[in-house]
């Protein structure tokens, strides 16, 4: 496969289901809606923010979302699952810099003030990064020789930092995201 349909792949079948299951998670949590899974993971090392309704939401809507868009996708594993595994990696990778945000004393859902651009970097990262290990991985597991996880990963991270980075500004525009 070369990085042009690589790249493309990822967009259609990894990104997009991605991206209407965080913006559904967004409209979830701006809509105060299932209030009753708003169960924080752990105050003291996550903050109040990451709950288990994020994990919920994100995993199934994005089990969902991308069964809808890898129909014909002939993986070794059903692309509900697939899209499971995103949406969870996704949220899980995340805490981390959650984790090392509170011992920092920056309060959840806010800004640091010092070091601002790393934090930001930091913020579209995270989750990139998680996403990009666990679709090569599943690449890998389709090819193994087709898939170098030295190429494969570091590429992957970029794209998906930089589609974060692009629609985490178009949210913002839209008033569904508070920050970029």
């Amino acid at each position: 496969m070369n990085i042009i349909v690589l790249l493309y792949w990822n967009l259609t079948m990894v990104l997009l289901p991605l991206l209407i299951s965080n913006t559904i998670h967004m409209l979830v949590v701006k809509k105060r809606l299932l209030t009753f899974l708003e169960i924080p993971i752990w105050v003291n090392g996550f903050g109040e923010n990451k709950t288990l309704r994020g994990f919920l939401v994100m995993t199934s809507c994005n089990a969902i979302f991308c069964y809808l868009a890898n129909r014909s996708m002939h993986l070794m594993l059903n692309p509900a699952m697939f899209g499971a595994m995103i949406g969870f990696t996704y949220s899980l990778s995340e805490l981390p810099n959650s984790w090392l945000k509170r011992r920092l004393g920056i309060a959840p859902g806010s800004k640091a003030h010092n070091h601002s651009t790393l934090f930001s970097i930091l913020d579209k990262l995270d989750s990139a990064a998680g996403v990009a290990i666990i679709t090569w991985y599943i690449l890998y597991l389709i090819n193994p020789t087709e898939f170098p996880w030295y190429n494969t990963i570091p590429i992957l991270t970029l794209c998906n930092s930089l589609f974060h980075a692009f629609f985490s500004w178009i949210l913002v525009l839209l008033k569904i995201k508070r920050s970029f």
